[in-house]
């Protein structure tokens, strides 16, 4: 993704970083950062949120930007319970999941033509509206607005995802 991000980016002074959300680093403070595609959800400790909205905070200049989304609970109860299998033209993907508390496993195996098959697990957890507001005010940053949206059109329900957004300072 960073490759394309560049490829993109094409002589535009961007800094790209590929680091651990948790402990990331930069070299001068920034006036946005965004995290998306509900990246905050594979976060293994329910702690680890507070401590990437700390890092975030740390490398935000006053006024800064944070964007961020998160799958909600009911994205988990109503996508991520169910065993699903997709066909494709060439390729077959089977999914199921184990639920542990807010924690979820996902089991991946993903058959191609031609090739061996493939396995991968995933995991990922949900966040409280309450935990997510707390750990937002413990880093230093203030929460701006919060958005519900459903990005998938055969699935009801209009609270599957959130799309938060927050300032430093």
């Amino acid at each position: 993704m960073l490759g394309k991000a560049r490829f993109r980016a094409a002589g535009r002074p961007i800094t790209f970083l590929e680091s651990d959300m948790r402990t990331f680093d930069t070299v001068k403070p920034v006036d946005a950062v965004t995290c998306l595609y509900a990246s905050l959800n594979h976060l293994p400790e329910p702690e680890d949120i507070t401590r990437t909205f700390t890092r975030v905070a740390a490398h935000l200049r006053p006024g800064g930007v944070f964007v961020f989304d998160l799958n909600s609970e009911r994205a988990f109860q109503t996508l991520w319970r169910h065993p699903v299998t997709e066909h494709g033209p060439n390729f077959t993907i089977r999914r199921r999941f184990e639920t542990d508390g807010s924690q979820t496993t996902m089991y991946l195996q993903i058959d191609r033509l031609g090739h061996p098959p493939a396995n991968d697990t995933l995991t990922a957890r949900s966040f409280r509206e309450s935990i997510v507001r707390t750990s937002l005010a413990d880093a230093g940053l203030t929460f701006r607005d919060l958005a519900h949206f459903n990005p998938f059109p055969t699935v009801p329900g209009t609270k599957l995802k959130q799309l938060w957004t927050a300032t430093y300072r």
